[in-house]
C-alpha cells in the first residue's frame, strides 16, 4: 500500500484506483480469463488512464469486463 500511497502523492491517482487493480491471476481464478487491470500513468498531475489486458492474447479489453463477468458467474 506504500507504493498506492506515493504513486497517489506523486501523480495525483486516487489510492482507491491503484487499490481496486486486479491481477490476471486473481481474475483466472474468478472468472476463468487472465485479464490484469493496470494503470498508464504520464507526466502531469492526475494525467492517468485505467485498462485491462487479457494477458494471454496480449490485447487490451474493456473494463466493462467486470460487469459482464458478473452477470455469467
Amino acid at each position: 500500500m506504500n507504493d498506492a500511497k506515493y504513486l497517489s502523492d506523486a501523480k495525483s491517482v486516487p489510492v482507491a484506483d491503484i487499490a481496486a487493480l486486479r491481477s490476471a491471476k486473481v481474475n483466472k481464478l474468478e472468472i476463468n480469463k487472465p485479464i490484469a487491470d493496470f494503470i498508464h500513468v504520464e507526466d502531469g498531475v492526475g494525467n492517468y488512464q485505467k485498462g485491462a489486458l487479457n494477458c494471454q492474447t496480449g490485447r487490451k479489453v474493456a473494463l466493462s469486463y467486470r460487469k459482464n463477468s458478473k452477470k455469467a458467474a
